[in-house]
């Protein structure tokens, strides 16, 4: 299957999901992160944390997409 030829109402589910996924796995992430280096008494570079946590997510959703077979051809 090449992206050319997935729907677009089976694209903008997938994106859907997507973009609800990230929006509240990286929150958390972020989230948990920055409290522990607070309490830890350590400061994070802002661009670097977002960087390692947006790539954390990133390759949570490729595993999702490979498990469930859902991106097949895609990636």
């Amino acid at each position: 299957m090449e992206l050319q030829n997935i729907d677009h109402k089976c694209l903008f589910v997938l994106l859907q999901f997507a973009a609800e996924f990230t929006e509240k796995t990286l929150f958390k992430l972020i989230m948990i992160r920055l409290l522990k280096a607070s309490d830890d008494g350590i400061e994070e570079d802002l661009a670097v944390l977002l960087s390692e946590e947006i790539l954390k997510v990133d390759e949570q959703l490729l595993e999702i997409a490979r498990d469930t077979h859902e991106l097949s051809g895609i990636i």
